[in-house]
């Protein structure tokens, strides 16, 4: 069993997201319910109204990265 973090920004990088989502600890109060956890920092433009940066990581039950994700 898995959960889902969705960080977004507006005219930031996904690197800001991601960052965001790591200091403040959002997977925590899942990884302690032994739920492994996909976060995924996302970036989009008002301006083009569509996604312009990803990038994501799959956590363990115990906070250790499995995986991460870019696009290629």
């Amino acid at each position: 069993e898995a959960s889902f973090i969705f960080e977004l920004k507006v005219e930031q990088p996904a690197s800001v997201a991601m960052e965001q989502a790591r200091v403040r600890e959002y997977s925590k109060r899942y990884t302690q319910m032994g739920k492994e956890v996909l976060i995924m920092g996302i970036s989009f433009s008002s301006e083009m109204r569509e996604i312009t940066q990803w990038e994501g990581e799959l956590q363990s039950a115990e906070g250790k990265v499995l995986r991460s994700f870019r696009p290629e």
